[in-house]
């Protein structure tokens, strides 16, 4: 019994692999106790060996062993998507309940089927898994080392001294969260990351098929940088059905349950009963921190029209003409203001009919979210831009080559060069430099003038200014010498 369990806890193969192995066991066990009895010649027949498994799970829930998770009937209709939690019977309604612009949704919720003997039952066509973050916030506390991670993490941010911003810990935004109480005692206080990304499910090729399917998970900021993306220490709040991705305000439904949590979190905190270092419990408060998605998943969490709206930026007001025609001086363009961002969202809110919400809605491209519901987040605060796409994956590298046509045969806009000397490189020739390093070659290099290589090599320390005025290398040589020192970048 102690081997089957193992498997399930520590291994994590499932219930199902975990009785397919304990019945081979059992074959080969019986097998084998069979053979030695016809061996020794004993006419009574040796007791079968039987591995329970039954009772595993019960085993696992009543200590509290596996997560425990909430599901909810999704409403299939990506422009809806209301949650629909089962009765005590465990049923739920057959046609989706939620008020929509005409009068309610009815999108089906449930499909037909039968049991194996023929018993009719319905099973949902969608659903919405997800786990309490106080549950999970405890287990991780329950876990040797864990709290004393977060101690030694900030001990180091209080003794610090550097003036350098390597972490999201050196700025300001979060050491000055206004928390509603003074911690008292062994109260501990957590800032969270809140991140939504999707998937294909299927792991198909660019013209294969898509099933979206959406993740919502939380990264515990305390903890040290090197600790706080393992897996193990990260909080899978949802998982979001696919196929196709929550539209317009649907996504808020989906996120409900979280902020629920997350309220209470904030204003009462949650008593943890034992902890791994406190035996005795302690009071664990905690605050949501930056939202770090892509920018469709951010624009639609934070209840802001998409980049291709008028207004297509979540800090300033300026226009999708203003950055076409780049003809704008940068200090005239309005920010956005807080008290300004919750005017808009409030006369989205209290508009008399869904008439009056579109009309608003384009007007400024702000609706509500279930984030303001936290006293202490705001948008223009929180929203951060999400590094995995725009240095990871090489989307900004792909921008500024392919569209600010900082390449020598990009077919995009080219920056202009400085009017006062056109022969600089500037920061055109700086960052084509830089951003192609992995694929720039020599003759690429040997396009670009010798004054233009000249500053590019006083740029990156290959001479000083005044070697530079005195040498006499060949563009060729000095085009030679920059590939090299772009290869050991």
């Amino acid at each position: 019994m102690m081997f089957i369990a193992s498997l399930s806890l520590f291994y994590n193969i499932s219930e199902d692999v975990v009785r397919v192995v304990a019945g081979f066991l059992e074959a080969v066990i019986n097998t084998a106790l069979q053979q030695a009895a016809r061996e020794s010649g004993s006419p009574q027949v040796p007791r079968p060996f039987i591995l329970r498994t039954k009772g595993i799970r019960a085993a696992l829930n009543a200590f509290r062993l596996n997560p425990e998770v909430i599901s909810f009937v999704c409403c299939p209709e990506p422009t809806c998507c209301a949650l629909h939690k089962p009765d005590a019977a465990g049923k739920v309604p057959e046609f989706c309940t939620a008020p929509t612009r005409i009068a309610v949704c009815g999108a089906r919720l449930t499909r037909p089927t039968k049991s194996r003997l023929g018993k009719a039952y319905h099973v949902p066509l969608r659903q919405f898994h997800t786990q309490s973050v106080m549950d999970e916030v405890a287990r991780l506390l329950c876990r040797p080392g864990f709290e004393q991670a977060l101690s030694d993490a900030e001990s180091a941010r209080a003794s610090s001294a550097s003036s350098d911003l390597e972490d999201i810990w050196n700025g300001t935004r979060l050491s000055s969260i206004p928390w509603p109480s003074v911690a008292e005692g062994t109260e501990i206080r957590l800032v969270f990351g809140l991140s939504v990304d999707w998937f294909n499910a299927h792991r198909s090729g660019k013209h294969g098929k898509s099933w979206s399917v959406g993740a919502i998970y939380l990264t515990i900021l305390n903890l040290p940088a090197h600790l706080r993306h393992r897996p193990e220490n990260m909080i899978l709040v949802g998982i979001i059905p696919g196929p196709s991705k929550p539209r317009g305000e649907a996504i808020q439904n989906l996120i409900k349950p979280l902020i629920d949590e997350l309220v209470v979190l904030w204003s009462d905190g949650v008593w943890i009963q034992r902890t791994c270092k406190y035996p005795l419990g302690r009071l664990c408060r905690a605050a949501l921190g930056p939202l770090i998605c892509d920018l469709d998943a951010v624009r639609s969490i934070v209840g802001m029209a998409g980049v291709s709206f008028k207004y297509p930026c979540s800090v300033c007001w300026v226009t999708l003409k203003d950055v076409r025609e780049w003809s704008t001086d940068l200090k005239s363009w309005k920010w956005r203001g807080k008290s300004e961002h919750l005017h808009h969202v409030s006369a989205y809110q209290n508009a008399s009919s869904h008439a009056d919400r579109d009309e608003q809605f384009k007007l400024v491209g702000i609706r509500g979210c279930e984030l303001l519901r936290l006293s202490y987040w705001h948008p223009l605060d929180w929203v951060t831009i999400d590094p995995m796409h725009n240095l990871l994956l090489g989307v900004l590298s792909n921008h500024l080559t392919e569209i600010f046509g900082m390449k020598s045969n990009s077919k995009g806009r080219r920056l202009p060069q400085p009017a006062s000397d056109p022969d600089d490189p500037g920061d055109t020739s700086f960052a084509y430099l830089v951003f192609l390093r992995d694929t720039v070659q020599t003759k690429e290099l040997k396009k670009l003038k010798r004054k233009v290589l000249l500053n590019l090599s006083v740029r990156l320390g290959m001479f000083s200014a005044e070697e530079a005025a005195r040498t006499k290398s060949t563009k060729d040589h000095l085009a030679d010498a920059l590939y090299r020192l772009v290869r050991i970048f």
